[in-house]
């Protein structure tokens, strides 16, 4: 009796726990099961065995019923349970599945919305005003930051935005005009030279600051056909043909009231005008993207007599200027030469030229200025090296003449047979236009050798000053 009464007892309280599940009571099924053949027949553990319908609830006492436990049926291939670890990797499993599909679907959509937007602005704007704005944005982020806009505002205010402007200058076929040709020579700078190893950079030119000087191989031009009568810049104005006369060519537009110094980050050239474009046309067989106005003092181009008769005058110059050497969407990259020192024979009419000759010197171990930008903000992103370029000049390869060949006998005079009525020598020309572009050059300077000397001589102290670049250039 009592064995049937504790029976009872159990099976009440199975039955509630099966109520509670929404399931038919599992004691009435107690017995043999049909799949696995588990034998539940021991009433002091009756487990509700898996094949069952999927109902696995066991209780181990025989009085109180005990917490549900997973019943693995000996079904082959049916396996209920599941340890700590391999639910945590299931969980971990099923995470990363869903974080990969949400990504994707984020990534579609938002490609397929910018895909979207671009489609509607081209409407509007042009495909080749898109390009432009993405040019300028540096950081691909759909937005021009101030310092991103800056390039352009510049390009604006030139009215210089879509294209480079070609100053064409036309060389007239009549036989009363003359043509001289000059010749580019050009060897490229060499990288040995600086302190900065450019290797380092990356291999895609969007991210290689020294990308535009790495490809800068060869003269834009390496030959060009120039209209003499284009070169009356070179003659003094107000036809003051006296040695030792210096005037500028090119006259400084800095404002030392503001900065000093225009900014580095832009990328194309300003318009120049009227005398400006032979000078422009002249730099323009090295690279195209030259600037006439150099961002710091001294700018421009000062020329001098340095000797003189009744036909000829010899004139000796000085050109401050620089190229930029990188286009959007890479960052600024300055090619600034120490200076640009030549001379020109030409007759008081501007008729003809005898001989024309334009070079970086090369004395120096340094005369290259390199100066990059390595982000958008100007003042804290630029860096500066200096190099050496052995060759970059150009030469007239013979006097000018007519396009039809046809030459007067007396200007076939070679230079040297030039007889000057006046005259003073190359370096002392040069020392006048130094001066003229570097007040502090009023003040003598001297070699460490000559110094050392003087001071001996006139029992002085001796003031010795050392940089990395020349003082009275551009490379430093």
């Amino acid at each position: 009796m009592e064995t049937i009464l504790r029976h009872r007892r159990i099976r009440t309280e199975v039955n509630d726990a099966s109520t509670e599940l929404n399931h038919e009571s599992p004691l009435d099924r107690l017995g043999t099961c049909t799949v696995c053949r588990s034998n539940n027949d021991d009433i002091s553990r009756i487990t509700l065995c898996a094949c069952d319908k999927g109902k696995n609830v066991s209780f181990s006492n025989s009085n109180l019923p005990s917490t549900p436990s997973l019943h693995h049926c000996e079904r082959e291939n049916t396996v209920i349970g599941l340890s700590r670890w391999q639910f945590m990797v299931l969980v971990l499993f099923f995470c990363l599945t869903t974080s990969v599909v949400v990504y994707a679907v984020v990534a579609i959509v938002i490609m397929s919305h910018r895909h979207v937007f671009n489609h509607n602005v081209v409407e509007h704007i042009g495909l080749e005003s898109l390009m432009t704005f993405r040019q300028f944005d540096r950081d691909d982020d759909g937005y021009l930051s101030l310092d991103e806009f800056q390039p352009l505002a510049h390009l604006i205010k030139v009215e210089n935005i879509l294209k480079r402007y070609e100053y064409e200058q036309l060389v007239s076929t009549t036989d009363d005009h003359e043509v001289l040709s000059i010749e580019a020579f050009f060897q490229p700078l060499k990288l040995t030279t600086l302190s900065k190893d450019f290797k380092e950079f990356s291999l895609l030119a969007d991210h290689d600051p020294s990308y535009g000087l790495k490809q800068w191989k060869t003269a834009a031009d390496e030959r060009k056909n120039f209209a003499t009568k284009n070169f009356r810049i070179f003659l003094p104005p107000d036809g003051n043909i006296e040695v030792g006369f210096c005037w500028y060519m090119v006259k400084s537009s800095l404002s030392y009231s503001t900065t000093g110094q225009l900014s580095s980050n832009r990328y194309y050239p300003p318009r120049v005008h009227e005398a400006e474009v032979i000078l422009h046309n002249l730099l323009r067989m090295f690279h195209s993207q030259v600037f006439i106005y150099s961002r710091f003092s001294p700018q421009g181009a000062a020329a001098i007599v340095r000797a003189q008769n009744e036909q000829y005058v010899d004139i000796m110059f000085r050109i401050h200027a620089e190229f930029q050497l990188n286009t959007p969407p890479q960052q600024p990259f300055w090619f600034t030469p120490a200076q640009f020192t030549g001379h020109i024979i030409i007759n008081r009419a501007s008729s003809h030229i005898d001989f024309f000759y334009l070079h970086v010197p090369s004395d120096n171990k340094l005369n290259v200025d390199l100066e990059w930008l390595n982000g958008p903000r100007e003042s804290n992103t630029m860096e500066v090296d200096i190099g050496y370029i052995q060759q970059m000049e150009l030469r007239s390869s013979s006097p000018s003449r007519t396009i039809g060949n046809v030459r007067h006998p007396e200007k076939i005079k070679k230079r040297e047979e030039i007889a000057w009525i006046s005259e003073m020598s190359e370096r002392d020309a040069l020392d006048v236009i130094e001066k003229e572009m570097y007040s502090f050059k009023q003040v003598p300077y001297y070699s460490l050798a000559e110094g050392v000397d003087r001071a001996i001589a006139e029992n002085k102290l001796l003031h010795s000053v050392v940089l990395w670049g020349a003082l009275d250039d551009q490379s430093c």
